[in-house]
């Protein structure tokens, strides 16, 4: 509260003014005495808006449930590339000796960058040779339902002393069944992405996997020649990122990474 003088020599205390519907209030008290502050009717919202505004009320709480959802998965895959043993499982699954030697091949081929080693470039070939060969010849797309048999109490369900496989994709040890998703190698753009990721963390890669929240789509980002870089495993390219926007027509307004050492982005 504050005070001002008047030609009458009367202190009048004036209080600070109030916003009643975006409207300016100032009550005034003169000898003490205060006024009530005639304050405007409500304004009554049109049922348009009303709907508006419970349609995007819905809409932010839908989205903020599905990136926690997201970010639960994503945390769980990465957390699981990091495991050791899970790194040495996919390296004795796949064949290490001869994509190497594809890798050295194509490094031959277009040894002229520059700024670069020839380690940071045999990586990159590296990287590019397994791109390749995950989208070609060990994975496959699948548009049906897909069956990990994750859950504990159908893995309760089988016999003690059955053959076990390691599915690249759950990254866990499953009994042998006939839907394994290991056996199968088939999934949607998030199994290619989760397996695509163990493989490259097998190499010592650094990886993200990203999610592009209101679209649905999943790759993963890898860290070489000196930046992260885009890698979409389902399409087999490169440092692509515009290509969701361009070439699919899809938006691209809510993107989010995932790993280990720098959590969300």
């Amino acid at each position: 509260m504050h005070t001002k003088w008047r030609q009458d020599q009367r202190w009048v205390f004036s209080r600070a003014p109030r916003w009643v519907n975006n409207q300016k209030i100032l009550a005034t008290a003169d000898s003490g005495s205060q006024s009530a502050p005639q304050i405007p009717p409500a304004i009554s919202e049109s049922p348009s808006s009303s709907r508006k505004l419970q349609n995007f009320n819905s809409s932010f709480l839908e989205i903020q449930e599905r990136i926690l959802r997201l970010r639960s998965s994503a945390m769980m895959h990465v957390r699981q590339w990091e495991d050791p043993k899970t790194q040495k499982k996919v390296r004795d699954t796949i064949p290490v000796t001869a994509l190497f030697k594809r890798a050295s091949e194509l490094l031959e081929q277009n040894d002229s960058a520059d700024g670069f080693d020839r380690g940071e470039l045999l990586k990159h070939s590296l990287l590019i040779t397994l791109t390749d060969w995950f989208k070609n010849e060990f994975f496959k797309w699948t548009d049906g339902n897909i069956i990990r048999y994750n859950n504990p109490e159908k893995l309760l369900e089988t016999r003690e002393g059955m053959l076990s496989y390691f599915c690249l994709c759950c990254l866990n040890y499953f009994p042998k069944i006939e839907y394994n998703i290991f056996i199968t190698r088939k999934g949607r753009c998030g199994e290619w992405a989760n397996c695509f990721g163990a493989i490259l963390r097998s190499f010592a890669f650094h990886v993200r996997e990203t999610y592009n929240v209101l679209e649905d789509h999943v790759w993963v980002e890898v860290r070489t020649l000196g930046r992260w870089t885009h890698v979409d495993p389902c399409e087999d390219v490169i440092d692509k990122p515009l290509m969701y926007k361009h070439g699919w027509k899809k938006s691209c307004h809510l993107c989010l990474s995932f790993s280990v050492a720098e959590g969300a982005r």
